[in-house]
């Protein structure tokens, strides 16, 4: 039982010692690194490429694609190898790139050499071969978007896409005090803008266009997008002093009155309703009718002939008849004798 377990760990050591590459198979685009690295060993390793053209390999194990193509890495540990199978392909020195209008610039194929490149849309970006193939030049016209396609001598297609942009400022002159600030704004543009004064005594700015007012004086500050420049000039005039306005003098606060508190009226008695009278009986109405007008009474009649007594010497002895009644309330003389 010792025995076995002795060479057990003996056979488990030499396992642990067998020298192992970190990757047998690498794709790298042209211009790219990457880094082997052997496990398992601390003997010196030495590092070859089976083409230095397509990939090549430094003492410490670093790959760098250049050309596309295919090409063997070799690791050798004494008389041990190991090998790394590598895949090198060509790429744009670009795959996304915005320009201004009439801004240039050039394209390159790493890896290969271009055969043939056009334009989606040429009323937007051109683009023509330069250098022997080896790079392309493209040429922002108007506001918009193209896909410019790359072709090798493989057949290999590569694409890239252009945005071209038309920044425009809205302002040219700025007057400002010593001591102010002012942002200045580049319009219709994503691309980083470069800030810069001709006389920083006067109007400095900052790297977002941030301008502060210096002394009095003129300046201008320029922006510069892609390879396009802006200018925009500055007329900084001298603080004004303040005005030295004389103290009011302050008017005494009035004490409010204390407001008197309002006494209530008291509440009027209602008044009874009056009772309404009842209504009148209405009198029926009667025709009227004139009443007869009177009729003067007429004088009795005196019998003129009856003899009149003229003697009167016996009137005395006339007897009296006391029976007869007598009208107190008439006047003698009005008597009627019947």
């Amino acid at each position: 039982m010792i025995l076995s377990s002795a060479i057990s760990f003996d056979s488990s050591s030499v396992r642990a010692a067998t020298p192992k590459l970190s990757q047998t198979v690498i794709s790298l685009p042209s211009g790219i690194s990457t880094t082997l690295k052997v496990s398992g060993t601390d003997k010196a390793v030495k590092w070859s490429s089976s083409d230095e053209n397509i990939a090549s390999v430094s003492k410490k194990g670093k790959v760098t694609g250049k050309n596309a193509g295919k090409a063997i890495i070799t690791a050798t540990i004494g008389k041990q190898t190991l090998q790394c199978r590598v895949i090198v392909r060509a790429r744009l020195s670009r795959t996304k790139v915005t320009l201004v209008r009439y801004e240039r610039i050039f394209l390159s194929l790493k890896g290969a050499s271009i055969k043939r490149i056009s334009s989606s849309e040429r009323k937007v970006a051109s683009v023509s071969i330069v250098k022997e193939g080896k790079e392309g030049m493209i040429i922002g016209l108007r506001r918009g978007r193209a896909t410019i396609t790359v072709v090798d001598t493989t057949g290999r297609k590569y694409t890239c896409i252009v945005k071209v942009e038309e920044p425009y400022q809205r302002e040219k002159y700025i007057t400002l005090e010593e001591g102010q600030s002012y942002r200045l704004r580049l319009n219709d543009t994503t691309q980083k803008i470069s800030w810069s004064s001709r006389n920083e005594k006067v109007a400095c700015v900052n790297s977002v266009g941030f301008v502060t007012a210096r002394s009095k004086g003129g300046t201008y500050i320029y922006a510069k997008v892609g390879s396009k420049s802006f200018s925009f000039y500055i007329k900084v005039l001298a603080k004004k002093k303040p005005e030295v306005t004389p103290t009011a003098t302050p008017t005494p606060t009035v004490t409010p009155e204390p407001t008197a508190t309002p006494t209530p009226e008291p509440t009027a008695t209602p008044i009874p309703t009056a009772t309404p009278e009842p209504t009148a009986t209405p009198i029926p109405w009667y025709p009227s009718y004139p009443d007869p007008e009177p009729t003067d009474p007429q004088p009795p009649q005196i019998d003129t002939d009856v003899p009149t007594d003229t003697d009167h010497s016996n009137d005395n002895n006339v007897p009296t008849d006391n029976n007869v009644p007598t009208d107190s309330s008439t006047d003698s003389g009005s008597h009627l004798l019947f």
